[in-house]
């Protein structure tokens, strides 16, 4: 009796052990819904391969969408509904840009692709509300196929005719506050947001932008009420910050935790990890196309979704091209030689010049502060290109000014091509409608000058955009010293390529030259010091560039060529490049000079009271007093406390 009971609770045991294992691996197995993301962000006109060194030394050909294409074929054989987004700025990066209006090449190229949505970029503003409207008209115009266009916190309804316009041409185009798609069985909502520091990067944004997060609570609301979806993504073009206060998307994901994705772009970070916050996974694939991410996620019981896998595809060549759609890029070059590039005499692939070392990236300007080839190198090319004018012979450029933020592409080891040089600085339409940021010339005095390197040392720790790189000026950056006074042994250095100096001479007007984007964002420079540094551009004769409307008239120092055309900067870089003494084959070769440091920029890190102390601003000498003034009050508050304290003590004691 007894063993009969064993027997049977035995058994009894094993068969309810089976049913457990069998629910656990139905719940998290093969009975599980899963889904596939692949993603990429920030490709910025990035529709071919571009070359760089890669970490080993060895130079290579990476990204472009013939290799994004065998990817994405590859993947759609493994899972054919596989959801696939991109973080926006599509546009705004190398040549293809030019025919951004007329063509619409890269949101083409992502409906080619079959890309589910993408979102707005703070750079689709860069051509003015009329080339955007474009841009949707004919993209819609001239392909059977568009990704969703998704953003959900611009306010459409504001009474402005910019804002109409947009909302019109980008209707045509798939615009959505939000789209459900169904990938596999698994119902997906996807949702698109617009981010704070995107909107202040854009300087002629003329939309009214809504709080993200107030946005995206209401959204997610209206999903969950309107919609049986599975799982909610939203494309965010906003960006991460290793400092988690600044980081928006991680703010967003810990307040919208309902959002189970969220796809990071702006900031043009990796994301060599997912980041989790509570079931909110961040994700992220950096920029120009260097990276395609893909990840798997399967569903909990409760609903949410784990991470099970996550990759970031390098993009070299490792990866075969596909040959289709090389063949419709080559077409687009050719597109952009007749339409863009033969006002300029030059063709997309015309090699220029040559180079025996590759240059730093873009990313080590903006986060190693220090000297600078790259940044050398293209605020020579400003000066040097000035020189060439007839204006410039006649009014002499003193000093050019190249911020980290306007630079958009490097140099690397071997032949270098016209594209190669409008990818280091692509951004922007001049005056006269043309793509390219032309260069300017205004005048500042000597103080205003040595506020220069002042912007440079204190300032760009706040904003690493503000790195500047100079021709014409040298100076240390005592990281020890007092803020606002660590930028000292300044010298204008008048003439390119040579160490001779002169002191900085107070009461002289310089001539200074930037491109127009720089000289736009002039402004951030006081608000970002509180209105502590303020510099005035001047024209030559000392008087203020600034209009009635308190704005500044930089139409009225755009630089010319000696034909009446803007001086666009990336032509200017080009035409520095191809200055140089020529090889046997008759190319530019770049010379050793910008492989080596020349004292531009020397960082101090070293405490000493000498250097302390020594060439001190008026600044240091303002907080110094500030700092002594409430010092001594502290002193006198202390003193009067301690006397009516000797007072009050003073009477108890005679009582």
């Amino acid at each position: 009796m007894n063993r009969g009971i064993l027997i049977f609770g035995t058994l009894f045991a094993a068969v309810m052990t089976a049913l457990v294992l069998n629910t656990e691996i139905f719940a998290k197995g093969d009975g599980a819904k899963t889904v596939d993301i692949l993603f990429t962000s920030d490709i910025h006109s990035y529709l071919d391969s571009y070359k760089v060194e890669l970490d080993d030394g060895a130079v290579q050909y990476i990204g472009g969408m013939a290799r994004l294409s065998t990817v994405i074929k590859e993947q759609k054989e493994t899972n054919p509904d596989t959801l696939m987004i991109d973080g926006g700025d599509i546009a705004i990066g190398t040549l293809y840009q030019t025919l951004y209006a007329e063509e619409a090449l890269e949101l083409r190229m992502l409906g080619t692709l079959g890309f589910d949505a993408t979102t707005l970029g703070n750079h689709d503003f860069d051509y003015s509300t009329e080339k955007l409207c474009f841009m949707f008209e004919n993209a819609a115009a001239k392909s059977d196929y568009l990704p969703a266009f998704v953003v959900s916190n611009i306010d459409w309804t504001t009474d402005n005719q910019d804002t109409k316009d947009i909302y019109e041409a980008a209707s045509k185009a798939g615009l959505a506050e939000y789209i459900v798609l169904d990938k596999g069985g698994v119902k997906i909502a996807v949702f698109g947001i617009f981010g704070k520091e995107a909107t202040s990067d854009s300087p002629t944004l003329t939309l009214t932008v809504m709080d993200q997060i107030e946005t995206a609570r209401a959204v997610v609301e209206k999903i969950k009420q309107s919609e049986d979806v599975d799982m909610i993504v939203c494309i965010s073009h906003s960006g991460i910050n290793a400092d988690i206060d600044k980081s928006e998307d991680e703010q967003l994901a810990m307040a919208v935790p309902e959002i189970d994705v969220i796809l990071s772009a702006h900031c043009h970070l990796l994301c060599p990890h997912p980041i989790q916050h509570g079931d909110t996974w961040v994700i992220g694939a950096g920029c120009y196309g260097e990276y395609t991410g893909l990840c798997s996620l399967s569903q909990k019981e409760d609903g949410r979704w784990t991470m099970d896998e996550y990759e970031l595809i390098h993009m070299d060549e490792s990866i075969a091209e596909d040959p289709e759609i090389k063949s419709i890029v080559r077409g687009y070059n050719e597109l952009v030689d007749r339409e863009y590039l033969s006002q300029y005499g030059y063709t997309m692939n015309q090699v220029i010049a040559r180079s025996d070392f590759s240059m730093e990236s873009v990313n080590d300007m903006y986060y190693d502060h220090t000297d600078h080839h790259l940044g050398n190198f293209m605020s020579d090319a400003y000066r040097y290109a000035v020189l060439q004018t007839s204006y410039g012979k006649e009014h002499h450029p003193d000093i050019a000014v190249v911020p980290a933020g306007t630079v958009r592409g490097t140099f690397a080891a071997g032949d270098i091509t016209v594209a190669d040089a409008f990818n280091t600085y692509s951004l922007g339409m001049g005056f006269d409608g043309v793509v390219g940021y032309p260069l300017v010339m205004f005048y500042l005095n000597g103080s205003e000058v040595k506020m220069i390197p002042e912007v440079d040392a204190s300032l760009s720790s706040l904003m690493v955009t503000a790195r500047l790189y100079c021709s014409g000026l040298s100076y240390k950056i005592g990281t020890k010293r007092m803020f606002l006074n660590k930028a000292y042994d300044i010298v204008y250095n008048p003439d390119l390529m040579s160490e001779e100096s002169e002191t900085v001479d107070d009461g002289r007007l310089y001539a200074i030259v930037t491109d127009m984007y720089t000289a736009q964002m002039l402004g951030s420079v006081s608000r970002v010091s509180k209105g502590l540094i303020k510099i005035t551009p001047k024209y030559s004769d000392g008087t203020a560039l600034e209009s009635d409307e308190g704005g500044y008239l930089w139409e009225n120092v755009v630089l010319y060529n000696d034909d009446g055309t803007e001086l666009k900067t990336w032509s200017a870089i080009a035409t520095y490049l191809s200055s140089f003494d020529k090889n046997e084959e008759g190319i530019s070769v770049i010379p050793e000079y910008y492989n080596e440091y020349h004292g531009r920029k020397v960082i101090v890190d070293k405490f000493s009271l000498t250097n302390f102390f020594s060439d001190t601003n008026k600044y240091f000498w303002i907080i110094t007093g500030v700092v002594a003034g409430v010092a001594l009050a502290v002193i006198g508050v202390l003193t009067l406390f301690i006397k009516i304290l000797k007072m009050i003590f003073g009477k108890k004691r005679v009582k």
